[in-house]
C-alpha cells in the first residue's frame, strides 16, 4: 500500500528512518507527498517534507517549505509560505498547525484567507479556526475583509473579525437544499470603504445571507453627498 521514490533512499535500522533524498515522493492510498527529501519515522509515524513541498489527500492540498505530518496524533504543521487549498476556502500563511482530530487550526504572518463560495477574502496576521463549526477569528495587525457587493468590491478594517458560517434548509422546487451564509462581526473602530459608501463604528454585524450591515455605537456613514449619523 505504500510506495516510496527518491534518487537516494537511506534507512537507518537504529532509529526506524527512512530518508528519500531528490525527487522525493511518497504514495499511500489516498495520500501523495513531494519534496526534494522526505523522512519518515516508523515508530513515530511522523512525515516530515523539507523543500518544495506538497502533500494531498481525499480533501485537501498542501504546499510549503517544510510540512510535518504526525499520523498517530493527525496533526500537521508548515513552516515556509503556506498554501492550503480546502474547497472552497483558500488559506495562505507563513506558517500553519492544525490538528485534524479536534478540527482547530492556526495560521500566523501574513495571513489570506478566502471562501470562494461566498467571495470573501480576509487578510491579517493571527487567524485561528473551527474546521467543526466553521469559525475563524482573524486578529494581528487590523484584520482586512474585502467581499464583493453590487459587482463593487467593499474593505472592512477593524481590530478584530470573527467569520462564522450557518447552513439553512430551504425549498427549490419541491426539493431541500442547504443554504450556506456567512455571519460576520467586527469590533472595534471599524471603517469601510466601498466607491459609493464609507462609514465608521464602534464595531458591526454583516449577513452574506441578506446583505445587511448592522452599526453600532454612533455609527457615521457617508453616501455621495450625504451624511448620516445615529446611536
Amino acid at each position: 500500500e505504500q510506495e516510496a521514490v527518491g534518487d537516494i533512499i537511506r534507512y537507518d535500522g537504529v532509529t526506524n528512518t527512512y530518508t528519500l533524498a531528490g525527487n522525493a515522493s511518497f504514495k499511500e492510498n489516498d495520500r501523495q507527498a513531494q519534496a526534494d527529501t522526505i523522512q519518515y519515522n516508523e515508530a513515530t509515524e511522523e512525515t516530515i517534507l523539507i523543500g518544495n513541498a506538497t502533500y494531498q489527500d481525499s480533501t485537501q492540498s498542501t504546499a510549503a517549505q517544510k510540512i510535518i505530518y504526525d499520523q498517530k496524533k493527525d496533526v500537521y504543521s508548515t513552516r515556509g509560505r503556506s498554501f492550503i487549498s480546502d474547497p472552497p476556502q483558500i488559506l495562505q500563511a507563513d506558517q500553519v498547525d492544525f490538528d485534524n482530530e479536534t478540527g482547530l487550526g492556526i495560521a500566523s504572518g501574513n495571513v489570506i484567507w478566502q471562501d470562494t463560495s461566498q467571495e470573501l477574502t480576509i487578510k491579517c496576521q493571527l487567524a485561528e479556526y473551527d474546521r467543526v463549526t466553521d469559525y475563524l477569528k482573524a486578529s494581528g495587525g487590523r484584520p482586512l475583509l474585502i467581499t464583493k457587493i453590487e459587482d463593487d468590491s467593499l474593505y472592512l478594517a477593524s481590530d478584530t473579525l470573527l467569520a462564522i458560517s450557518r447552513q439553512d434548509t430551504i425549498l427549490v422546487d419541491s426539493l431541500q437544499q442547504i443554504d450556506t451564509s456567512r455571519t460576520l462581526y467586527a469590533y472595534y473602530d471599524v471603517r469601510i470603504y466601498k466607491t459609493d459608501l464609507q462609514a465608521i463604528c464602534d464595531s458591526l454585524i454583516y449577513s452574506t445571507k441578506d446583505s445587511l450591515f448592522r452599526f453600532f455605537e454612533e455609527p457615521l456613514i457617508w453616501s455621495d453627498t450625504s451624511q448620516f449619523s445615529a446611536d
